[in-house]
C-alpha cells in the first residue's frame, strides 16, 4: 500500500475471500500514512468485477501471470509510441497471491497478462510486493494524477 500511494494511486480493491490478504493494524504502521490517501473496496468476485470495469470504465485490466499467454512487461500493446502514459487508457493492475498466482477465472477476465521477465537458470517468480512495485514503476511511475 506504501509503494502503491507512492505512485499516487487512490484505490485498492480486494476480493471477499477468507484467504486474501486484508489490511491490519502492521499494515498501518508500515505503509507510513499510505493507507490514509487510498480508498479499499472489498468486491464479492474479483473476475466479475475485473470484466465489468473493462466494459463499463475502459479500464485495460492487466494481470500479472506466468502462463504462456503472458507477455513480457514493455513489450506489449499497452506501449504508446514514446512511452507517453497521457495517451494510455486507464489501468487496473491485478495481482495474484504468492502461491498461486491469480485465478483461472480472473485471469480469463484480464484484458492483457504480462510476465516480468527474469534471468535465465533463476527463480520463476518474484514475491507479489516486489512484482507489485515494478508494475507500478512501468505503468504509474510519476504520471498518475
Amino acid at each position: 500500500m506504501r509503494t502503491a500511494a507512492f505512485f499516487g494511486l487512490k484505490r485498492l480493491v480486494i476480493p471477499d475471500n477468507p484467504r486474501a490478504v486484508r489490511p491490519r493494524s502492521a499494515t498501518w504502521r508500515v505503509a507510513q500514512g499510505g493507507m490514509s490517501l487510498m480508498d479499499i473496496y472489498v468486491v464479492p468476485n474479483m473476475a466479475n468485477f475485473a470484466r465489468s470495469i473493462d466494459q463499463v470504465g475502459g479500464y485495460k485490466v492487466v494481470g500479472s501471470a506466468l502462463s504462456s499467454r503472458a507477455q513480457v512487461l514493455g513489450a506489449s500493446a499497452l506501449e504508446p509510441s514514446g512511452r507517453d502514459k497521457a495517451i494510455r487508457p486507464p489501468i487496473a493492475l491485478v495481482l495474484g497471491n504468492e502461491e498461486t498466482g491469480i485465478s483461472r477465472a480472473v485471469e480469463e477476465s484480464c484484458t492483457h497478462l504480462l510476465r516480468i521477465p527474469g534471468a535465465k537458470d533463476s527463480v520463476q517468480s518474484m514475491n507479489v510486493s516486489a512484482a507489485a512495485s515494478v508494475f507500478m514503476w512501468h505503468f504509474f511511475g510519476g504520471s498518475v494524477k
